[in-house]
């Protein structure tokens, strides 16, 4: 296992973990993408299922949200934002904070993970 980090290390890669599915994950810069997924799956003689950039928020940039006005503006927002046929995603970086389940379920919806 060391020794197919370091591949993949060498491949363009920062990062490897795996998914709840058991798919391995590559985290690499966004230019980087198309280099590293062509270079780490014949490494580790894997066929490659996808590969997207996805935008994943750092914890020190993650914002908690309360209940009331901020979420339900939030939620608004991003339900808007999700009809445009233009938006092919919405990322952010909101945590929950004292709200209900249902508000939080709001927001979740119209993020793409």
């Amino acid at each position: 296992r060391h020794c197919g980090f370091e591949s993949a290390i060498e491949a363009g890669a920062e990062d490897l973990e795996a998914d709840d599915d058991g798919n391995l994950v590559v985290w690499t810069q966004p230019n980087m993408t198309n280099a590293v997924a062509s270079g780490v799956g014949p490494k580790f003689g894997l066929k490659l299922l996808s590969s997207d950039i996805i935008w994943s928020a750092n914890d020190d940039t993650k914002v908690k949200l309360d209940k009331g006005l901020e979420a339900t503006s939030l939620a608004d927002l991003l339900a808007a934002l999700q009809e445009f046929p233009e938006v092919q995603a919405v990322y952010g970086n909101p945590v929950k904070g004292d709200m209900s389940e249902e508000e939080w379920a709001r927001i979740e919806e119209n993020l793409d993970s």
